[in-house]
C-alpha cells in the first residue's frame, strides 16, 4: 500500500540524511536519462507498426518514471529550503539563497508538470495505483502549474534576477500561464475523454464510441458489463473443489495463476466476493442459483481452508494473506506485508460479516458458527477505540497477540458484523459495537466529540 504525498520531510527520508535522500533521487534521474536516449533510439529500429506503437507507449512510461524521480529530488530540496526560512536566526545571505533554491525548483517543476501532463493525456495508466486509484489526473498537473506560478509571481519573493528562471523566455515559449491553465481546466472538464488521435478507435478489445460532440461514451450498458464479467467467472475451472479465483488472487485471463505472484488475500477477496455475489443475485431477481453456489464455495474456503490454527490469541481466525492453492493454508502462510504469523483483524471482520450474510441466505450453520467465533475472538482482543488508536492493531501475531500499527484499517465491516449478530439475538455484540466506535471514550478535539455523539445517538 502507498499513500499520498504529505508535507513531512523527516518522514519522507526515514533513516537517510536529507541531502543524501535528495541526491540519490537526483542520481536516479540523471542515470535514467541515458537509458531514455537509448530507448528512444531503439524505437526507430522496430519492424512493425504494432512494435512501434508498443515501444512508444513503453517509452512514455519510462519517461514518466524519470519525471517522478526528478520531482522527488526537487520537492525535497524545496521543502528543506522552505523549512530553513522558519529559523529566526537565519542570516540574510542564507535566506536569499534558500529563496533562490525554492524559485529555481518551482520553475523546474512547472516544466516537469507540463511534460507529465502530456504523458498522462496520452496514457491513462500514468498516475494510477491499484490500492488508492488515481493519485493524480491531468487536471491536477494543471493545478500544479498554477500553484508554482503563484509561488513565483505573487508571494513576495524578491524580484532579483535568477539564472535558472527567465520569465520572459518562459512566457514567449507559450507555456502555461495562469489564464491558459484556467482555460485548460475547463477544456479538461468538458472534453477530457476526447480521442487522443484520429486513429485511436479501439479501447481494450472493443470499439470506442463517441457522442456528437466527440465525447467518449460507455461502449455498453452497466447491466451488460456486469453480466459479461459474472459470466466469465462462471466459466472458471475448479481446483480441489473450488473455482480458481477462490484459491488465488493473481490470475491470468486463461484462469491460470500468475507465476510471479503466489501471494493471496483469502479473507478480503472471498469476503467481498460473497457480499458481491449475494448482492448481484438479489439485483438480478434471484434467478440464477449458480451465483449462490459460487458464494458458498467462497464461504467453504474461508471456513475450511483459510483459518489460523486453533491456538493462540486469535485461534481459527480468517487469514488476511496466504499462499495460493493451499488446502488448508499453512500456519506460517502470511505474505505481502504481513509477517508469517500475522493476521489483520479488520480483514477477519470482513470475512465474518460476509459469512453472516451467507448464513442468512443459505441457513447453513457452519457459516454462522465461524462468524460467531470470529466475532468473539475480536471482542476478546479489543480495546476501546479512541481518536488516536483503533480497537485492534492493523496487524497482529495470531499466536501472541503482539500488535503492529496502532491504527487499523476499515472497521465498518466489523461494526456491521456485530450489528448483524445482535439482530440475530446475540445481544452481547450490541455493547461491543459501541465500544468499537469509542462512543464511551472522551475525544481530544471538539470535532471528534461531536462525531462520536452522533454515532452514539444512532446506536
Amino acid at each position: 500500500m502507498v499513500g499520498y504525498a504529505y508535507d513531512d520531510l523527516k518522514t519522507w527520508v526515514t533513516i537517510y540524511p536529507v541531502d543524501v535522500f535528495a541526491s540519490q533521487f537526483e542520481t536516479m534521474a540523471t542515470g535514467w536519462q541515458p537509458g531514455l536516449a537509448a530507448f528512444k533510439s531503439a524505437i526507430g529500429k522496430t519492424r512493425t507498426k504494432v512494435q512501434t506503437a508498443n515501444a512508444k507507449t513503453d517509452f512514455g512510461l519510462a519517461e514518466a518514471a524519470y519525471l517522478h524521480f526528478k520531482s522527488v529530488a526537487n520537492q525535497v530540496q524545496f521543502t528543506k529550503a522552505r523549512n530553513a526560512l522558519l529559523d529566526p536566526a537565519l542570516g540574510a545571505e542564507h535566506r536569499q539563497n534558500n529563496i533562490r533554491i525554492m524559485k529555481s525548483v518551482a520553475a523546474e517543476e512547472i516544466k516537469l508538470a507540463q511534460r507529465l501532463y502530456q504523458l498522462t493525456k496520452a496514457d491513462s495508466r500514468i498516475g494510477f495505483e491499484a490500492s488508492n486509484q488515481y493519485h493524480y489526473l491531468p487536471l491536477d498537473l494543471v493545478e500544479k502549474v498554477v500553484n508554482c506560478e503563484y509561488l513565483l509571481k505573487d508571494t513576495g519573493f524578491p524580484d532579483a534576477p535568477i539564472e535558472e528562471l527567465d520569465q520572459q523566455h518562459y512566457m514567449k515559449q507559450k507555456r502555461f500561464t495562469s489564464l491558459e491553465a484556467i482555460r485548460m481546466s475547463l477544456a479538461i472538464y468538458v472534453g477530457s475523454l476526447l480521442t487522443l488521435s484520429a486513429g485511436a478507435q479501439t479501447l481494450g478489445n472493443h470499439p470506442a464510441v463517441y457522442d456528437q460532440r466527440g465525447n467518449l461514451m460507455p461502449w455498453t450498458s452497466w447491466h451488460d458489463a456486469l453480466e459479461r464479467e459474472v459470466n466469465w467467472y462462471l466459466k472458471c475451472p475448479v481446483t480441489n473443489g473450488y473455482p480458481n479465483f477462490v484459491v488465488m488472487t493473481f490470475m491470468r485471463d486463461d484462469y491460470q495463476p500468475r507465476l510471479d505472484r503466489p501471494d493471496f488475500i483469502p479473507a478480503t477477496q472471498n469476503g467481498m466476493g460473497i457480499i458481491s455475489y449475494l448482492k448481484y443475485h438479489a439485483w438480478t431477481g434471484r434467478t440464477n442459483p449458480e451465483l449462490i453456489t459460487i458464494a458458498q464455495a467462497m464461504g467453504d474456503y474461508l471456513v475450511k481452508e483459510a483459518l489460523t490454527p486453533d491456538e493462540g490469541k486469535y485461534p481459527r481466525f480468517p487469514r488476511s494473506t496466504g499462499i495460493r492453492l493451499k488446502f488448508p493454508q499453512p500456519p506460517d502462510c502470511g505474505s505481502q506485508a504481513d509477517q508469517h504469523d500475522e493476521i489483520q483483524p479488520d480483514k477477519g471482520g470482513i470475512a465474518a460479516y460476509a459469512l453472516v450474510l451467507l448464513y442468512k441466505q443459505t441457513k447453513d450453520e457452519r457459516y454462522l458458527n465461524q462468524a460467531l467465533h470470529t466475532a468473539r475472538v475480536l471482542v476478546t482482543n479489543m480495546v476501546e477505540g479512541t481518536d488516536q488508536k483503533s480497537p485492534w492493531p492493523f496487524r497482529v501475531d495470531y499466536r501472541t497477540g503482539a500488535g503492529r500499527g496502532d491504527v487499523g484499517s476499515n472497521q465498518s465491516f466489523t461494526h456491521r458484523l456485530f450489528n448483524e449478530l445482535a439482530d440475530l439475538g446475540y445481544r452481547e455484540f450490541r455493547v461491543a459495537t459501541g465500544k468499537t466506535l469509542g462512543v464511551d471514550q472522551e475525544c481530544s478535539n471538539p470535532e471528534c466529540r461531536q462525531g462520536r455523539a452522533a454515532v452514539g445517538s444512532v446506536l
